[in-house]
């Protein structure tokens, strides 16, 4: 528990960083609640990324913000998914 803690915790910062260079507004809530619903297998994901570029469509013009919070959502799950999950939860899990 205190692994995946841990990891939410990583993730939500990432997140709430990725947003914040690229200008979305309520960045930090955001990225906490992406990273709650990193935890739900596959709807989570979906919901997590559909909600911050819903955001930036109602917020900002053009296309740019949207492609921008793809790619770094993209990066961070790659991240999460071969770094922090295999590290992280497995260290806590073992001890």
């Amino acid at each position: 528990m205190v692994g995946l803690l841990l990891e939410a915790l990583i993730v939500a910062t990432l997140n709430s960083i990725a947003l914040l260079i690229l200008g979305v507004r309520y960045a930090i809530l955001l990225g906490v609640i992406g990273a709650i619903l990193n935890v739900l297998p596959y709807i989570g994901g979906i919901i997590a990324i559909a909600l911050p570029l819903i955001i930036a469509t109602i917020t900002k013009d053009g296309f740019h913000t949207q492609l921008g919070i793809i790619v770094a959502y993209l990066v961070i799950q790659f991240i999460d998914n071969q770094f922090l999950i295999p590290y992280i939860v497995s260290s806590k899990v073992k001890n």
